[in-house]
């Protein structure tokens, strides 16, 4: 729709060659199921927002919102982790141009948005964002810890109890960050590799 501008938007779904062009939107989603979502889907610019003072300073994903914080305590609301939760990295498959995204070539998800969750029996529970432009959604740093760790501790930091082991890969992990998610009262397990050494006193 962006690139071949069309006087009706009725005209996309037009299925007669003696009409007009054929489009491929009509084989993905019916004008009805579109109608639906323009209804209730608003996309704002976000410099008019700027300028009417609202609070936008510092969000790349700002187009995003309210929807996405609404979606996250949602998550929050409606879902107790259990005694075992897992931090990950996670992947939103996009294909588009944007300077927010990242391309990994060796993953099942070659291109998208990164964020970062905290799961459980593949529920998420709550996430931040991370740009490969802006860099990594602010959080609380601790003066002993790398940013991946101050991640960790605020992803845990989000959940309803302590008491909680959290599982996550080598990617996170250090022992500063297991000694501060020690005095938060969480457990931590990491994986390993053979013959390595990481010791806890």
């Amino acid at each position: 729709m962006g690139v071949h501008k069309e006087p009706q938007i009725e005209d996309y779904w037009n299925t007669s060659i003696q009409s007009g062009p054929l489009h491929t939107v009509a084989f993905h989603m019916s004008l009805r199921r579109f109608e639906q979502l323009r209804r209730f889907l608003h996309i704002s610019n976000a410099e008019d927002d700027i300028r009417q003072g609202r609070d936008c300073v510092g969000k790349w994903w700002y187009k995003l919102e309210p929807l996405v914080s609404s979606l996250q305590s949602s998550f929050m609301r409606f879902y107790t982790p259990s005694s075992k939760v897992s931090i990950d990295k996670l992947i939103v498959r996009c294909f588009g141009r944007s300077i927010h995204t990242y391309k990994m070539p060796n993953k099942p998800i070659q291109q998208g948005y990164k964020l970062f969750g905290i799961a459980d029996h593949r529920y998420l529970y709550a996430f931040l964002w991370s740009s490969k432009a802006k860099g990594l959604q602010d959080v609380l740093l601790r003066p002993k810890l790398i940013n991946t760790g101050c991640l960790v501790r605020s992803l845990a930091l989000t959940l309803p109890r302590r008491r909680i082991t959290i599982y996550m890969d080598n990617y996170f992990t250090s022992v500063p960050l297991f000694e501060e998610l020690q005095a938060c009262k969480f457990g931590a397990v990491r994986t390993t590799r053979p013959h390595a050494e990481f010791h806890l006193e």
